[in-house]
């Protein structure tokens, strides 16, 4: 049985809205979420790896274009048994099949299992939050990876090549603070 692991950071969406308070007040979405950078590693082994946009041929920098990174996404789900991500369901595999769907590629193989330990702690436990860092650092675990906040992500979008070597780094540190939850 194949177990991966792992963990996707996004950019925001960019929209006209005619007020922030509501969800339905998006006059024209100018561009969509994109994956920014995936961080894996396969239960059993100690590596964990992490790739961004740019580490894909013919990446430029300023410009988010997912198409690479989302197609390798895809292939790492194809090889998996069971896909583990905290909030997986709700997010990290339906931002990766939306992204195969907006670039019209066919979805890949469905994992036989999805695992998804925040959606088990909010099923299973009445925790005070169900958010990794918080079950991690409950249990004994380290804390995510600290960073300037949101500049770290418009810096990436920007093409900042350090800022997108520091959210590899906070990526593969959320996947290495994952596992044990997981496993447990």
């Amino acid at each position: 049985m194949k177990e991966l692991i792992f963990d996707l950071e996004t950019s925001p969406a960019k929209a006209w809205v005619w007020r922030a308070y509501k969800i339905d007040s998006v006059i024209e979405v100018i561009e969509d979420t994109k994956i920014l950078s995936v961080a894996w590693k396969w239960i059993g082994e100690k590596r964990i790896y992490a790739m961004c946009l740019a580490d894909f041929g013919g990446y430029i920098p300023g410009v988010v274009d997912d198409l690479e990174i989302t197609k390798f996404v895809g292939e790492l789900i194809t090889k998996a048994d069971i896909a583990v991500a905290h909030n997986g369901r709700k997010f990290d595999m339906k931002m990766a099949y939306g992204r195969m769907f907006m670039h019209g590629l066919k979805p890949p193989r469905e994992p036989l299992l999805i695992a998804d330990p925040k959606a088990e702690a909010s099923s299973r436990f009445l925790l005070v939050k169900n958010n990794l860092e918080y079950i991690s650092l409950r249990r004994g675990g380290d804390s995510k990876t600290e960073h300037e906040g949101f500049a770290l992500w418009k810096k990436c979008m920007a093409g900042d090549l350090h800022a997108l070597t520091r959210m590899k780094k906070y990526n593969r540190n959320d996947v290495r603070i994952l596992e044990p939850i997981y496993l447990q």
